[in-house]
């Protein structure tokens, strides 16, 4: 309903409408309904035949069949009843949502179900980092003197680990955000929802991409089944590494810190060996050889999921020459990974002779910005 519909309403509660149902127009009293939040739609509570105003009801009544008659009458006692209501022919077809089952700490995971179906892997970029997201003045906002950290945002992380070097080591190892974690938790419920069984997972050895693999574990339910095996060699493209590899945290840092990692897990790719000097060509080869060696990690007796969590360049350059497609160059690069959101995905699912690109199981996220409000403003 419009605005000029409700301007032509009676002084009374009347209201000027049409009928969803019938298509008739008319007068419809606004007690028995409600305008829902951020909608021009009504929600309904009753529901009422719509009749010229020179007809009376009961002739209107005896032109109806009896199984309209029937409809009609039901509709005018729906309301009176939960009962009755959901036998409404109007919430006929809405399903009943049961609420979700809430896993307790005292809870012993289940072990992995095994997919069916081929092998299928799971490239995602990392959730909402702070840094991108408050400046990289939030280090010097956030710790005292004494390397306390102090959250001055909702959106900032409840508590962070303190780390060899002081607070300043996050300036290269930045954490997610609050959202972050949402954005991955909610991720993995999307994909747990749909089948998805991670039965291995791999991330870049930054924290942001731990700590999202970690989340998205648990949304999946898989957070303590599953570790996590960090590998440096799913690092991003080391010329936006601003002239120094980070010194990112110890797997027995990340343990501390509540992340489930593997510290048994063998590097494929040594830090020693990522060098400053790559070249855009040199990261998609570096990717190739991580990715297929990670495949020849799978057993292959057995269909497996797995998550790969890194960067936005890295659903490129993981997946592009598998596939049998040529690297990309530096400014295609950069052009492509300017266009991966938070917590991007690509699925990567093996077929006969070799690998193919194929839609995600499960839907992607969307949300907008929320820009910094100061009550203060409304005072000027």
């Amino acid at each position: 309903m419009t605005e000029l519909d409700l301007q032509r309403g009676t002084s009374k509660g009347w209201f000027y409408g049409t009928s969803w149902q019938r298509g008739l127009t008319g007068l419809f009293p606004g007690n028995y309904v409600e305008v829902a939040p951020e909608s021009d739609c009504w929600v309904l509570h009753r529901t009422c035949y719509l009749y010229n105003k020179n007809e009376v009801v009961p002739q209107f009544r005896k032109t109806l069949k009896k199984k309209q008659a029937h409809e009609y009458e039901e509709a005018q006692t729906a309301y009176q009843s939960d009962d009755l209501l959901a036998k409404s022919h109007v919430y006929s077809k809405v399903k009943r949502v049961d609420k979700p089952h809430v896993k307790t700490q005292q809870s012993v995971p289940s072990p992995v179900p095994k997919p069916q179906g081929p092998n299928r892997i799971f490239i995602f970029r990392h959730a909402e980092r702070v840094d991108a997201t408050f400046g990289q003045n939030w280090i010097r906002c956030s710790f005292d003197k004494e390397g306390n950290y102090e959250r001055k945002n909702l959106n900032m992380p409840i508590s962070l680990p303190k780390r060899e070097g002081g607070p300043e080591k996050y300036n290269k190892d930045s954490p997610i955000t609050m959202m972050g974690q949402f954005q991955s938790r909610i991720t993995g419920e999307g994909m747990r929802d749909e089948g998805v069984r991670i039965t291995h997972a791999f991330s870049s050895p930054s924290l942001r991409c731990v700590q999202t693999a970690q989340h998205i574990l648990e949304g999946i339910g898989a957070e303590r089944s599953v570790g996590i095996n960090v590998e440096p060699g799913l690092f991003e493209w080391m010329a936006w590494a601003r002239g120094k590899i980070p010194d990112w945290m110890k797997p027995e840092d990340l343990l501390i810190s509540g992340l489930n990692v593997d510290r048994s897990y063998k590097y494929i790719e040594h830090p020693n060996n990522l060098s400053l000097e790559e070249r855009a060509d040199d990261y998609y080869r570096r990717s190739y050889d991580v990715i297929r060696k990670i495949i020849h990690y799978i057993p292959s007796n057995t269909a497996s999921d797995v998550l790969i969590l890194a960067h936005a360049g890295s659903l490129d350059a993981l997946s592009r020459m598998l596939i049998g497609q040529l690297p990309r160059s530096a400014q295609e690069l950069t052009q492509y990974t300017q266009q991966v959101p938070y917590a991007g995905c690509c699925m990567l699912e093996e077929a006969e002779g070799g690998w193919k690109l194929t839609p995600p199981p499960f839907n992607t996220l969307i949300h907008g910005p929320n820009k910094k409000f100061d009550w203060r403003d409304m005072m000027l």
